[in-house]
């Protein structure tokens, strides 16, 4: 799964919150632990795997 999110307008904690609302708490977990996450600008790439 893949999700990209335009961050440029969205602080820190509204970004995360937004995740927690596209995954399950397993999931979360996951990412937390060893998900890649790839930030440039102002651009998100999340990438679970």
């Amino acid at each position: 799964m893949k999700f990209y999110i335009n961050n440029n307008e969205l602080s820190e904690k509204v970004f995360w919150r937004t995740l927690e609302s596209l995954v399950s708490p397993m999931q979360r977990v996951h990412i937390l632990d060893g998900m890649k996450v790839k930030i440039a600008d102002y651009l998100c790439w999340i990438e679970i795997v």
